[in-house]
């Protein structure tokens, strides 16, 4: 989700965007819109800061606004409640794809028929697999898997002549629970047990 912050002024020149994606990833994107913006005789710039969610936290209790903040979707309430996203209903209303926007993340960053957040972007959590590995290893691709247990088996099938068959990239706690725990939620999983060990 993306909010504006409404403490700074419109005139302001450099423009803070922060996010939880690697600068190099964004920058380079802002740099071609700020060039844009020269171009076209707007004196504003945007400039980027990569911040993870404790950091954000950490700031934002400390008064540290950015202009544009990018969040979790499951902080949007939270932030939504806290009077530090400004009231972007009619400029939400204004736009043109406004009636395309994912509804379910849309109320996260609404309270009381009012939006401060909208969506950013969209993604997926899936599992994807190659099934002439799955073959070549003796296992059959369209017979799903129902446990761990069968995860793991299967992935040292699949690695036996030095072969990946599956990979979980998990470069981080975030990662993993990014990557991970949707698989094992679909699947009637969960991360503790009902006594909460």
């Amino acid at each position: 989700m993306i909010g504006i912050s409404p403490i700074h002024a419109q005139s302001a020149q450099v423009l803070a965007f922060w996010a939880r994606y690697g600068a190099e990833e964004v920058q380079p994107i802002l740099d071609v819109y700020n060039a844009r913006l020269q171009s076209a005789g707007k004196p504003v710039q945007w400039q980027y800061t990569e911040i993870d969610s404790a950091d954000l936290a950490i700031r934002l209790g400390a008064g540290q606004l950015p202009d544009t903040v990018a969040f979790d979707l499951v902080d949007g309430p939270q932030l939504t409640a806290s009077g530090l996203l400004l009231d972007i209903t009619d400029r939400f209303d204004a736009l043109e794809y406004r009636d395309s926007v994912n509804r379910k993340i849309l109320v996260l960053g609404s309270a009381d028929g009012k939006v401060y957040a909208i969506p950013l972007l969209a993604d997926v959590s899936v599992l994807v697999y190659n099934k002439a590995l799955f073959r070549a290893a003796g296992l059959d691709p369209e017979h799903g898997l129902a446990t761990w247990d069968d995860l793991r088996t299967d992935a040292h099938r699949l690695t036996e002549n030095g072969v990946m068959g599956y990979e979980l990239w998990c470069g981080s706690g975030g990662w993993l629970m990014f990557t991970t725990m949707p698989f094992a939620w679909a699947n009637g999983g969960q991360l503790l047990s009902a006594d909460g060990t």
